[in-house]
């Protein structure tokens, strides 16, 4: 019998492990995970709704489109669908396309799949950490624990909101030699920090429409965000902090200007906006309490501040209505977010066939997930591309098995 082991219980290693029982093949299959619970990144997505997978996925929505679209185009949005469906996962899909366990409840999915894998008897090593793979080129067998397989998957995922002191990646070394290049990591899906201060309106939250200046390139985004210390949090924040983690892991730096925009009243046109200043405001005695009939009292206070810092003369309506609908943020190029959901960066994806994922210079050795330089966009684009490389993984070695 074939022995396969799986290196990481995350999104990817569950997805192979139960892709390959579908296969029905003879395969002894042992999954090893570092930590005392598997499935850990599933069961924080989304808020702990678990966010699985979106309806729009598409290739343009990760950092290397021309990489990841042959498994995108094969495994789209209605695989995913159908997938958990055949897992016995009722999924429903927000008005964003994000898609989710009909229980919004992300420890469903985790239980679910980890229920699927003990009825089949797959052995689960739970507080097992693998540091070094033995590999035999003549024989191209694997060793881990003394024990052969014919394939390995490493499914290592990345260290992602666990700060900045813990390694980046938990890859092990391959006869006691770190084979692989990897790039820069830095973390995604994540606050976007800002040199201005914002203690003020730290926990404030508001419903914006933001761009992202990087250099000559515009990103945009809305929905709401929050201030929190020394950052601009919230999903629209989460959705642009990928080109700033992107220009980090290709760069090693930020491209200048960088510079966060917000448009902190989109529900009203500038014309609107302007109008309504101009009714309710006296300009004679413009203070911090002036705007809350439009903000929270603390932003209302926050942006009088602002102003008066910007505009020393007198009043100005025009001025005002410019400054609430693009207020400039500097973005901070040292802000470390210590609650990221990825590391960008990881396995240099050359070393890696984007078709089967099997690593080129070493047969039945997989790579998959986040342990690839592989991120998408916020909205359940990374859990899904992990699920696809599990598929994709698990096909390749069904294939083989059977030839």
């Amino acid at each position: 019998m074939k022995r396969v082991a799986i290196i990481g219980a995350g999104a990817c290693g569950l997805w192979t492990a139960i892709a390959l029982l579908k296969g029905k093949q003879k395969l002894a299959i042992d999954l090893f995970e570092r930590f005392d619970n598997v499935g850990k990144k599933i069961a924080m997505s989304g808020n702990s709704k678990g966010n699985v997978s979106n309806i729009n996925i598409r290739a343009s929505a990760y950092n290397n489109p021309t990489y990841v679209a042959p498994l995108i185009r094969r495994y789209n949005a209605k695989w995913a669908l159908d997938s958990f469906e055949s897992f016995g996962i009722k999924v429903l899909v927000d008005e964003a396309g994000r898609v989710y366990p009909i229980s919004e409840n992300a420890k469903s999915v985790v239980m679910t799949m980890k229920d699927i894998l003990q009825d089949e008897h797959v052995c689960m090593f739970e507080n097992h950490p693998i540091n070094d793979i033995g590999f035999d080129p003549v024989t191209k067998i694997y060793t881990i624990d003394g024990q052969p397989y014919h394939a390995v998957v490493l499914a290592t995922g990345s260290n992602a909101g666990m700060g900045p002191k813990v390694p980046p990646s938990s890859l092990p070394t391959i006869n006691n030699r770190q084979i692989f290049k990897q790039t820069r990591r830095f973390p995604a899906l994540c606050a976007i920090g800002v040199t201005d201060d914002v203690r003020l309106i730290e926990n404030v939250r508001v419903k914006c429409n933001l761009t992202l200046l990087l250099g000559e390139v515009e990103y945009g985004a809305k929905g709401e965000v929050q201030f929190i210390s020394g950052a601009i949090s919230g999903i629209a924040a989460f959705v642009l902090s990928s080109f700033i983690a992107r220009s980090m892991v290709s760069h090693g730096q930020i491209k200048t200007p960088a510079l966060l925009v917000l448009d902190l009243m989109p529900s009203l046109s500038y014309k609107q906006l302007r109008d309504y200043l101009a009714t309710y405001v006296d300009g004679n005695s413009f203070n911090r309490y002036s705007l809350t009939g439009l903000f929270h009292q603390n932003l209302s206070t926050w942006i009088f501040n602002r102003y008066q810092d910007t505009h020393q003369a007198r009043f100005d309506g025009e001025k005002l209505t410019e400054l609430i609908k693009n207020m400039p943020f500097a973005v901070d190029a040292k802000y470390i977010a210590h609650n990221n959901q990825v590391l960008a960066g990881g396995v240099d994806t050359f070393q890696v066939d984007n078709q089967t994922l099997e690593c080129i210079e070493y047969p039945n050795l997989y790579i998959g997930g986040e342990a690839l330089d592989i991120d998408g966009l916020c909205g359940g684009y990374n859990l899904h591309y992990a699920f696809a490389s599990g598929e994709a993984i698990a096909q390749a070695i069904i294939k083989k098995t059977r030839n």
